[in-house]
C-alpha cells in the first residue's frame, strides 16, 4: 500500500471516529448518554389527562368519604382495598386515581394525589388550605411547602412503608 493509500485510510479513521464522538455527545440515547431524561421529559408531556386538583376549597371529611377518597386517620376496609387496589393496578400497568385527604387541626383539608396512566405516577400534594401550616411539607424543619408535583417511575414497598421512586424532581416520596 502506498502512501495515499495509507492517507486515505487515516483520513477514513478519523473521520469515522469524529462521527462517533459526534454521535456520542449529540444525539439522545446513543451510549446511554441523556436518554434516561430525554425519555422521562417526553413521558412527561404526554401523561395525558390529569384528574388531579378538582376538589373544592371548603371540603369536609363526609365529603371526602363519600367520594372515595382515603382519609388516613379514619381509615376505613375498603379504603384499604381501594389502596391495595391502587397499588396491583401500578404493578399491572393499568391506569388509576387514588386521593388522600387529611385534616388540619382547624379541619382544613391537605390533599394527596396519585394518578398513574399506565407509565408515570403523576404525584400532588396541596395543602394550600391549611391555614394552620402544620400539615406542610417541610413543617417540622421550618420549612413550608404549601404544593408540590412530581412524575415517578416506580411504586416500590418496604415491610412498613411504600414509596414513589425514580422521581423527576425528589428521589423518593412517601406514598
Amino acid at each position: 500500500m502506498g502512501h495515499s493509500g495509507r492517507t486515505i485510510k487515516i483520513m477514513r479513521s478519523m473521520l469515522l471516529s469524529f462521527a462517533i464522538v459526534f454521535l456520542i455527545d449529540t444525539v439522545p440515547g446513543v451510549m446511554g448518554l441523556g436518554q434516561a431524561n430525554e425519555s422521562f421529559e417526553e413521558q412527561i408531556e404526554h401523561f395525558g389527562k390529569k384528574y388531579t386538583d378538582q376538589v373544592p376549597e371548603h371540603y369536609p371529611m363526609e365529603k371526602a368519604i363519600k367520594n372515595g377518597d382515603i382519609t388516613p386517620v379514619n381509615i376505613t376496609g375498603s379504603q384499604r382495598q381501594k389502596i391495595d387496589q391502587f397499588v396491583d393496578h401500578v404493578k399491572n400497568k393499568q391506569a388509576d386515581f387514588i386521593r388522600f385527604v387529611r385534616y388540619s387541626p382547624t379541619n382544613d383539608p391537605v390533599i394527596t394525589e396519585f394518578q398513574f396512566n399506565g407509565e408515570l405516577i403523576y404525584y400532588r400534594f396541596d395543602s394550600t388550605r391549611d391555614k394552620s401550616g402544620l400539615l406542610d411539607k417541610g413543617a417540622k424543619v421550618g420549612k413550608h411547602i404549601k404544593m408540590q408535583t412530581d412524575y415517578c417511575k416506580k411504586l416500590v414497598s418496604n415491610k412498613e412503608k411504600l414509596y414513589l421512586t425514580e422521581c423527576y424532581k425528589n428521589g423518593k416520596i412517601t406514598f
